[in-house]
């Protein structure tokens, strides 16, 4: 824990150093920690840090390309684009809002490139269509909360969860069980949305009007989540990709029709 501690410990202070400062400092810590306080075997230790090391690179890779993602878009003017096109079709009723910015298009965004990305695209457009800040950026959390477990392509399972039986006392991830974890992970996920994404749409309205188009919020929820529950028992890796492209033009649909 010392080196996690030592990080919060430079972030909390007045003038913090960047994190390309802090953390190799606290990945030092953690190497010396390793070859002194536990006695490891130097060359294993070493080994685990460069296949540590290179390994990270496919995460990275993934970060670039959603940063550059975000880059693009608002350098292009298609975020603007994408705001006055969202206010037209939800035609100002907040819940639709929610349900179309915070649901479907987060969904689609998480799926492709994970890493926060949603918040940083969904919560912008939220603002711009006169949602406060902190409603807007809280909702696109919670929201994102429900779909991060197979975030940019299914990342959290095959690499993050892989990685980490894969390596603990020779248990290993098979690609059956990966695919039983995220068929389990789709289930409860599909069923806490239920209760969680009511809840938040409420963040962006009231709870009155939230009641009021409880029957939209749940067609709407469900039209994500039951494609990705059924994605899901083939491959995980492109649950919440698959269910939001098929869940946003349901909902889209769900707005025109005025359900």
């Amino acid at each position: 824990l010392l080196p996690i501690f030592f990080v919060v410990a430079l972030t909390v202070k007045s003038n913090p150093p960047p994190p390309t400062v802090s953390l190799p400092l606290a990945a030092a810590l953690a190497w010396l920690l390793r070859l002194s306080y536990f006695r490891s075997d130097p060359n294993c230790v070493n080994a685990a840090a460069i296949a540590s090391a290179l390994g990270s690179l496919s995460v990275i890779s993934i970060i670039y390309g959603a940063v550059a993602l975000f880059a693009t878009m608002e350098i292009t003017g298609c975020l603007r684009w994408i705001s006055m096109l969202m206010k037209r079709t939800a035609g100002g009723h907040p819940v639709a809002e929610a349900m179309l910015i915070g649901w479907g298009f987060v969904n689609i965004v998480e799926g492709a490139s994970g890493f926060g990305t949603p918040v940083a695209l969904g919560s912008p457009i939220l603002i711009e269509l006169g949602h406060s800040p902190l409603s807007a950026i809280s909702a696109t959390l919670v929201l994102d909360a429900l779909c991060t477990n197979f975030g940019a392509v299914g990342t959290p399972v095959w690499f993050g969860l892989g990685q980490a039986l894969a390596n603990s006392d020779g248990f290993s991830l098979s690609a059956a069980r990966a695919q039983r974890v995220g068929l389990v992970c789709a289930c409860l996920q599909a069923v806490a949305a239920l209760v969680v994404v009511p809840t938040a749409a409420s963040l962006l309205s009231t709870p009155a009007t939230v009641r009021k188009s409880l029957p939209f919020v749940w067609l709407a929820t469900l039209s994500a989540s039951g494609p990705s529950v059924l994605l899901a028992l083939w491959d995980y890796e492109f649950s919440t990709l698959g269910g939001g492209l098929i869940g946003f033009p349901v909902i889209l649909l769900l707005i025109h029709y005025r359900v």
